[in-house]
């Protein structure tokens, strides 16, 4: 399974060693003709009793049945089970108003409003906004561009649009150039600490949601906190009046126009699916 998520490209081995540890604990010294389907329909029961999200165990039965895939591949395996993963049903729902979102970036220290702030302008995730280097920021044509995404696509955002991201990005790379005249180095990350990247900003932010007082519900990464819902965009919409396919909202980000018309508020929305996790 490791050697074939290596081999494919896949980024996900943090989730897939989750996945693993929780399947080797399950299904520890059985032979693979006793795991049928049976004995995983018994897996799916318990581990929601355990307090795992159904997303989390469909998460798992895919790398089973991907297991059971590789094995037949090898032939190891002569006959494999039928492994279903039902949609989870959990979509987040429900905004965070810009009154609220002020108050938490104001609870953030001072390190982490940019980069946090830049997430919930942009829709796009942590580890995009943490990884952002200078050299994919053109202040010229005022886009940011994104070389690689979930989706395996490059994507440019024309940040020019929205004056409150060309004004955090200017303001960031004065501070960046007033640090590396200070030490001498070259800091090649837009967000960082002292010149170091940072890792993340996931315990500040729960922080921060308990010093403004938010509900548990309101316990979310500032991407999903933009301020509306981001539907599945058709595969190539114009660049004005591109409208989610019908039916299809709720999963994809690979269409910045789109993203951007919903921070501008510049139409209303079609649909109001929540985006998948």
């Amino acid at each position: 399974m490791r050697d074939d998520y290596k081999v494919r490209g896949w980024r996900s081995t943090a989730r897939l060693e989750t996945a693993l540890t929780h399947l080797t604990a399950a299904f520890r010294g059985m032979r693979v003709l006793t795991i049928d389907c049976a004995r995983i329909r018994a897996y799916e029961r318990e581990r929601p009793d355990a307090g795992a999200a159904r997303a989390t165990v469909n998460k798992e039965l895919s790398a089973l049945r991907r297991a059971f895939n590789l094995g037949e591949e090898a032939r190891l395996v002569q006959k494999k089970p039928r492994i279903h993963t039902p949609d989870p049903r959990n979509r987040r729902v429900g905004f965070i108003t810009p009154e609220d979102f002020t108050a938490l970036l104001a609870a953030l220290p001072d390190e982490l409003k940019p980069p946090v702030e830049f997430a919930y302008l942009t829709a796009w995730r942590k580890s995009e906004v943490l990884g952002l280097t200078w050299d994919r920021v053109d202040f010229t044509a005022q886009t940011v561009r994104l070389d690689t995404s979930k989706s395996d696509e490059p994507r440019l955002f024309p940040f020019g649009l929205l004056p409150q991201l060309a004004a955090l990005l200017k303001t960031q790379r004065d501070r960046t150039k007033t640090l590396e005249r200070a030490t001498g180095q070259i800091i090649p990350w837009v967000f960082h600490r002292d010149g170091k990247p940072i890792k993340s900003y996931d315990g500040a932010w729960h922080a921060a949601c308990d010093r403004a007082a938010h509900e548990e519900r309101n316990r979310r990464a500032p991407r999903r906190a933009a301020p509306a819902a981001r539907p599945r965009p058709p595969r190539s919409p114009t660049l004005r009046g591109a409208q989610p396919a019908p039916g299809r909202g709720g999963r994809g980000h690979d269409h910045e126009t789109l993203r951007l018309e919903y921070a501008l508020d510049v139409r209303p929305l079609r649909h109001h699916r929540r985006a998948r996790p």
